[in-house]
């Protein structure tokens, strides 16, 4: 089912009844992640929340109210409504499902909407992907919450101290290819990477080998590695051309 959402002013998809399944929440760990009463640990798909603090971490800035916010979108006590993804499983072990408010309010749109959330699109869970990008755009032109935060704007890449999800700038020197991977090495040791079998969604919607020598923004997890750092690319949302 389809739904024009002039909020979003994007076509946001509405599941259907039989795809549900309710759920009381035990434990909200941050503004994406919970756990339900008698089951099991939850990854909400389709959004990234910025980190709680853990021992020695401190919380990013924006956590705590993407917690709240999460928490009042489920009331009290708190119940949740999910919608299984296509891949069911990260490789923590947690169930990856869309969730949605008692009421049918999607969270993940709800909280990119309000810039408390960066959309996120991992194939192949691309249900709604196009609702969520557009909510996405339309936070970041109006500078709401992450979107209008200093921590939050692009690292240069000669700046970039750890990993993690992190949103970088910079130029693309060479575009390479090699047996499995297509490769956008850029200056400070950074590399992007695009698996082949993730090519096709980049297809009709990015030319990549025209990326050499262009400023590109990149939103996604950064790894460190023994020289530089190194993040895989899923999906052209995650790319900016400047």
């Amino acid at each position: 089912m389809l739904l024009f959402s002039g909020a979003l002013n994007a076509v946001c998809l509405v599941p259907e009844q039989g795809q549900l399944q309710p759920h009381s929440i035990e434990k909200i760990y941050d503004g994406d992640t919970v756990h339900t009463v008698g089951g099991e640990k939850v990854r909400l798909v389709g959004f990234n929340t910025p980190e709680v603090g853990r021992g020695q971490r401190p919380a990013e800035p924006l956590a705590k109210r993407a917690t709240q916010r999460l928490r009042a979108l489920l009331g009290v006590p708190p119940k949740i409504v999910l919608k299984g993804a296509t891949e069911q499983r990260d490789r923590y072990g947690r169930v990856l499902a869309y969730g949605f408010t008692p009421q049918g309010e999607d969270i993940a749109a709800t909280l990119i909407e309000e810039g408390l959330a960066f959309a996120i699109v991992v194939p192949p869970n691309l249900w709604n992907s196009d609702c969520y990008v557009g909510a996405q755009q339309q936070a970041r032109e109006a500078g709401h919450g992450v979107w209008g935060h200093s921590a939050y704007q692009p690292q240069p890449l000669g700046q970039i101290h750890h990993g993690g999800f992190q949103r970088i700038r910079g130029r693309v020197k060479r575009v390479d290819w090699s047996n499995e991977w297509l490769w956008l090495d850029m200056e400070q040791d950074v590399s992007a990477q695009i698996k082949h079998s993730d090519l096709p969604y980049f297809e009709g919607q990015l030319d990549l080998e025209a990326l050499q020598g262009k400023v590109i923004t990149l939103q996604g997890w950064l790894v460190p590695r023994k020289r530089g750092y190194r993040l895989r690319l899923r999906h052209p949302s995650a790319i900016k051309v400047e």
